[in-house]
């Protein structure tokens, strides 16, 4: 099995596990996504040896580029971010293009998709598959939140 072959095959069987009982969203959409972040369970951790970017994130926009959709993975402690421009495919999206930051676009092939448990938005992946860089996307709603709400003790 290529590298490519097993990262979908873990990729799905993970979304799907997170997602249970989750209902993909149309394109017309457009939400707002809750606090959370990119979380990769230990299963991933060999495609990091084949060069997928596995991307760091606490938060997720999702905003229009004219007939385009974006999906904006960032940082916000580091002021990083990876965009993914797409086009609404049926009820996925497929990827046109990435960048990390503000760089120029490159062109690449994969697919976000969004997934809701009990009407919220629950999981937000973006997969590409081919271009000059290889990146994974993995953003939960409601994950680390509260330990990042919790106070700074120091005694």
């Amino acid at each position: 099995m290529t590298a490519r072959n097993r990262f979908l095959a873990i990729g799905t069987a993970g979304i799907a596990a997170a997602a249970a009982v989750a209902v993909p969203v149309n394109a017309q959409d457009l939400p707002q996504i809750g606090e959370g972040q990119c979380f990769y369970a230990d299963r991933y951790a060999p495609l990091l040896a084949e060069g997928v970017f596995f991307v760091d994130c606490d938060s997720v926009r999702i905003e229009r580029a004219g007939d385009d959709i974006v999906f904006r993975f960032l940082d916000t402690r580091r002021k990083f971010a990876v965009d993914f421009r797409t086009q609404s495919d049926g009820e996925r999206w497929k990827i046109l293009e990435a960048r990390q930051q503000d760089r120029r676009w490159r062109a690449a092939s994969g697919v976000c998709e969004l997934f809701r448990r009990e009407g919220e938005i629950s999981v937000v992946t973006c997969v590409t598959m081919r271009g000059v860089f290889r990146y994974a996307a993995n953003f939960e709603v409601g994950r680390g939140v509260a330990s990042r709400s919790q106070p700074d003790v120091r005694q």
